[in-house]
């Protein structure tokens, strides 16, 4: 919008010095302008009210899953006043820094070609810190929350500073390269031309594109973890809190050979004589801390899926300092308190103290969804404890909902969790966050597509006088079509060679240190979306570019004097 208004500016220089030569003052020249701005802004805000209202409805069926059940879409009066005042603000800022131009337009310009400028730096950056404060306040105003707030603006403007720093050290060494092709070089030069918006361009596309890449990435390695890598013959049906007494009449009521794994509730409370810090480890994620409760089971041998990495058999056969109990560990509760063989650890088990020493360390080999304890005993230490069971079982799909329906009947303690319906659930919600996902960006790359525009229209006087000095120093317009294809190029190569740079690492962060799942950077998919948009941006730089390419050198030359 500023580089538009700009170039729009600096084309009517000499209509400017024309006025101010017939005596008038800035001040009209101004409100000219302003006219000019609030007229056109009213039809755009008035357009873009009348596109949310057409678009409300096909939002709320994308939307649909995410929705409450009950919640109506309506349209509100103060909603679409405060939208028309939002899209005025939003253009008198980004309209505000072209002012200069105005300001300094002289008579003289009549006779003579002057660059003009615009703002002072110093007037730049508080009008660029105020529109920081302006976008603060309006997040914060949408999501009630100011903690919420502050994070989603600090993680924006971080995006944005990465991308803006990394597209400025490109354009830095693009600047400094010495090409001996002269359509590649002349490409790299028009890159940055002045009024040229190349940085703007580039972290507006390579930003959107980075968000959508992330979000896809990440939704693809949930599917991938917990919809696509769910094995056939994995269990999905869990019943827990199955009492003692009701072992046999369960096992009758649900047939076949189900094992019944048992549950003891306990607590850590030292290693090595080293009481847990549950302060500290309170602030870890509930799934890496060892001040939370854990479930203890005892049995005399591995199971099918488990293995010994450290120690030469479960409880070991060696005599145990002080005939302490042995206990056998899973290698990723050895991780959290960088246990290992030998160690004693003291367990709180419903009020009774436990004292054990570490004879093995195990691993599971399959999928989580497969029974797993981080801590086993032998039989005896726990057999009289309080305790429940839990069975995992793999029922066809058809008669999941009849045995739950049984199982709750006779035993209504019993909770029964259907994990196959849960993943089918999933994998519904995952669908749904593609199309969102999908519609974001088709919204993202038009807003991109149109700021590519506005700065091809912006420097459009600059790209005619280059082709038109082109074609009288012999070139033809066939030279004149591979400088601009080559400057498109470049500039969708940057857009989304940066945005899947920082996609994929954003996307990893995310799987790697908050959802704690394997990472797959789905290569073959950013490849294509880099390709998609390369293609998209170079058709609509060469379309956009068509008029300059027929241009007259003697009829640009007359026009300009």
């Amino acid at each position: 919008m500023q580089s538009s208004l700009s170039a729009l500016l600096r084309r009517k220089v000499k209509s400017f010095a024309i006025i101010r030569s017939l005596g008038a003052t800035g001040r009209f020249l101004l409100q000219h302008y302003l006219v000019l701005v609030v007229g056109l802004s009213l039809l755009g805000c008035g357009l873009g009210v009348f596109a949310g209202l057409v678009m409300k409805q096909s939002l709320a069926g994308l939307l649909a899953g995410f929705l409450p059940e009950n919640m109506a879409l309506g349209v509100s009066l103060t909603d679409l006043v405060e939208g028309m005042a939002l899209g005025l603000v939003v253009v008198c800022f980004f309209t505000f820094l072209p002012l200069g131009i105005i300001a300094d337009v002289k008579p003289a310009a009549i006779f003579r070609k002057e660059r003009v400028g615009g703002l002072h730096k110093t007037s730049s950056r508080l009008l660029i810190a105020l529109g920081i404060l302006l976008l603060a306040g309006l997040v914060v105003r949408q999501l009630e929350d100011l903690r919420t707030g502050m994070y989603f603006i600090g993680g924006m403007l971080g995006l944005i500073a990465v991308i803006a720093v990394v597209i400025g050290g490109l354009i830095a060494v693009m600047a400094r390269l010495r090409l001996r092709a002269l359509p590649l070089r002349q490409a790299v030069r028009s890159l940055l031309r002045p009024g040229n918006a190349t940085r703007a361009i580039v972290v507006t596309l390579a930003s959107a594109l980075a968000v959508l890449l992330s979000i896809f990435l990440v939704e693809r390695n949930l599917r991938a973890t917990y919809i696509d890598s769910y094995p056939v013959d994995a269990p999905n049906l869990f019943c827990l809190d199955i009492q003692k007494d009701q072992r046999t009449g369960f096992l009758e009521l649900v047939g076949g050979d189900v094992e019944l794994f048992p549950v003891v509730r306990g607590r850590l409370q030292a290693v090595n004589e080293t009481k847990i810090n549950r302060e500290a480890e309170g602030k870890k994620g509930r799934g890496d801390s060892l001040a939370r409760e854990f479930n203890l089971t005892y049995r005399e041998a591995l199971l099918p899926d488990e293995i010994l990495v450290e120690g030469d058999s479960l409880f070991g056969a060696k005599e145990r300092e002080g005939g302490l109990p042995p206990v056998s560990l899973l290698d990723t509760v050895v991780e959290m308190g960088d246990m290992k063989i030998g160690d004693i650890l003291d367990f709180n088990i419903q009020g009774v103290p436990l004292r054990a020493q570490v004879t093995s360390i195990r691993r599971h080999t399959r999928s989580m969804l497969y029974p797993y304890f981080y801590f086993v005993f032998p039989e005896k230490y726990l057999k009289a404890a309080p305790q429940t069971m839990f069975a995992a079982m793999k029922v066809p799909a058809g008669e999941v909902a009849q045995l739950e329906n049984r199982i709750v009947s006779r035993y209504p303690n019993i909770s029964p969790i259907n994990v196959g319906e849960t993943a089918v659930e999933l994998g519904r919600i995952m669908e749904k966050l593609s199309a969102v996902v999908t519609f974001f960006a088709a919204v993202s790359m038009l807003a991109g597509a149109l700021i590519m525009v506005s700065s091809i229209l912006a420097t459009r006087l600059s790209r005619m006088e280059e082709a038109v000095y082109y074609k009288i120093l012999g070139a033809g317009s066939a030279f004149v079509l591979r400088v601009f294809f080559l400057e498109n190029l470049l500039l969708a190569l940057l857009c989304g060679g940066c945005g899947m740079l920082v996609g994929q690492f954003g996307s990893w962060a995310v799987c790697r240190y908050f959802l704690e799942i394997e990472y797959r950077p789905y290569w073959p998919a950013c490849l294509v979306l880099l390709a998609a948009t390369v293609g998209v941006v170079v058709l609509l730089g060469l379309l956009s570019s068509i008029t300059i390419l027929r241009q007259k050198p003697a009829g640009f030359l007359r026009e300009q004097g």
